[in-house]
């Protein structure tokens, strides 16, 4: 989908209301950082790689861009991913993320790429963020999946809802994922102008991913309405323009599928409806998969952790998708200095049998929340801040860049 607008909001819903702040990533806001901490610094020390063969393990991936397709890459993880630890407080509230990071670099390496958060709220902050949706006043929050929650859709005797893109532009088509739930259709219009065909709904109970088509014109608002009888999450929503000519080559998508809290377990349950189920809904070409933090917090065996991710790789490249790892970077406590070098060996491992990469973050950081905090690279006890984000973000933009060049 060539030059899309990933629509989505920021939603602070307090005493009972919902109020809407917009992001333009065009437009510096305050309190912007340089990616990349100064030489010599513990933020600038090169990621620790493992098991590294991009050509052989990206091949599907790479191929695809250099045929000029679309690819989708979608990062899946905690807290971490998601960028709770790396807000900044400006005008509008923008919480940063490696991904994000990722995409700013890409963009400086001369590829085009876009980044998309979840429609709704973030289940940890509290606000959604890197959102460009407007709600109606009576939108309602949905069904928590990967990144955050849906945006619940009622029938239209109630209402829809409506949001507007940064800046009206020329669009041909639009693209939803959503919870397939209830009988009935979902109605899009663009400015008024309404698609030929609808959404229908057919009750499966699975996340779903349609695209519809619509003439090439400017548009800024698009209303999505539901006829039937049933609420209907839906989890995200893009605007694109096929007809564009593409003069900087193939468009890399990157969907941040982060969660606040997510352990390897709750990324795969329940069965229908997990938030795995709603990552691979956004049909990843590479999924970036960085789980384990909360599972150690939570006491869970390290062999239980390693099992679930094997889990997840495997369903990950069953679906088509390539894969890269991550080993945790260090947090405070000792629950992390002990179980860590048993999960690096059984990451490592992993990554030898299914041929991934793997990025080290702990090995990366000495295993030392102390080396980082004391270098003022840690927002919490828990997460990277925004100088951090970025120096783990503008790497593997630059990894990436390598290998897609």
């Amino acid at each position: 989908m060539s030059n899309p607008n990933s629509v989505y909001a920021q939603v602070a819903d307090g005493a009972g209301g919902m109020t809407v702040q917009f992001v333009d990533f065009a437009v510096p806001v305050a309190g912007s950082f340089v990616p990349l901490s100064p030489p010599g610094s513990v933020g600038a020390r090169p990621l620790a790689l493992y098991n590294f063969n991009l050509p052989v393990q990206l091949e599907k991936f790479l191929a695809k861009y250099a045929a000029g397709q679309a690819t989708n890459l979608v990062a899946i993880g905690d807290s971490v991913t998601k960028g709770f630890g790396s807000t900044r407080t400006s005008a509008n509230i923008v919480q940063l993320s490696y991904p994000s990071e990722m995409v700013q670099t890409l963009k400086t390496q001369g590829i085009l790429a876009s980044y998309a958060n979840f429609v709704g709220v973030d289940d940890l902050f509290g606000v959604s963020v890197d959102f460009r949706l407007q709600f109606l006043p009576t939108a309602s929050l949905g069904a928590p999946l990967a990144g955050g929650y849906t945006v619940k859709i009622q029938p239209t005797t109630q209402f829809g809802f409506s949001f507007f893109v940064d800046a009206a532009a020329n669009y041909d088509q639009v693209t939803l994922t959503y919870l397939d739930a209830g009988i009935g259709a979902l109605i899009l219009a663009l400015d008024g102008t309404v698609a030929a065909e609808p959404i229908w709904l057919l009750g499966t109970g699975t996340i779903k991913r349609h695209t519809i088509g619509f003439p090439l014109a400017q548009y800024s608002k698009l209303t999505v309405t539901l006829e039937g009888i049933q609420s209907v999450n839906v989890q995200t929503a893009a605007l694109g323009n096929t007809q564009l000519p593409n003069t900087q080559g193939a468009e890399i998508q990157v969907y941040n599928a982060g969660s606040g809290g997510m352990t390897t377990q709750a990324e795969l349950n329940p069965p229908s409806g997990s938030p795995l189920d709603g990552a691979l809904a956004l049909a990843p070409d590479l999924a970036l998969v960085n789980l384990g933090i909360n599972d150690i917090l939570a006491g869970v065996p390290v062999a239980q952790t390693l099992a679930n991710l094997e889990t997840i790789v495997s369903r990950l490249q069953l679906s088509g998708a390539e894969v890269m790892l991550f080993v945790p970077q260090p947090f405070a406590g000792t629950a992390y200095q002990q179980e860590i070098p048993a999960l690096r060996t059984g990451l490592q491992q992993l990554a030898v049998e299914k041929n991934i990469p793997l990025v080290d973050l702990g090995l990366t950081y000495d295993d030392s929340f102390d080396l980082l905090n004391n270098a003022g690279l840690m927002g919490d006890g828990f997460h990277p801040n925004a100088t951090l984000s970025a120096d783990i973000g503008s790497q593997l933009g630059v990894i990436l860049a390598g290998a897609l060049s």
